[in-house]
């Protein structure tokens, strides 16, 4: 695993069907994503080579296909989606995702409400979640 090296993406707009009621998943509505990650390794620190790093573009990608791909009923759904297939791809040691809604619809009045989920490789080997 590499220790020095954090990435983070913040902020990356999505519009996705995503919502507890049937009249909520035939609307499309904002997320907010934010992705944290640590490679494996990471090369770029010493040799400033883009293909010794993760591919942000890639990983914002993917994210993005998974949260527009089908409806979900759960943000809490979509971001462990997110943070398996980013540890599923091999590069990545540990993987926190945060997907937040703005403006959700309930009674109270609140900015915004999100989860994050975090992902570990080594406990994906072992089949567990060490609760990162």
């Amino acid at each position: 695993m590499s220790d020095d090296v954090w990435i983070e993406l913040r902020g990356l707009r999505v519009q996705a069907r995503i919502g507890v009621t049937d009249a909520e998943l035939e609307v499309e509505r904002p997320l907010l994503i934010d992705i944290d990650l640590i490679p494996f390794s990471c090369a770029a620190t010493e040799t400033d080579a883009i293909d010794d790093t993760v591919d942000y573009s890639q990983v914002a990608a993917a994210a993005e296909r998974l949260a527009r791909e089908r409806p979900h009923r759960t943000l809490e759904r979509l971001a462990a989606e997110i943070a398996e297939a980013l540890i599923g791809g091999g590069e990545i040691a540990e993987v926190g995702v945060r997907v937040a809604k703005p403006e959700p619809p309930m009674p109270q009045s609140v900015d915004a409400v999100a989860v994050r989920v975090a992902r570990s490789a080594e406990a994906d080997r072992d089949g567990e979640d060490d609760g990162l």
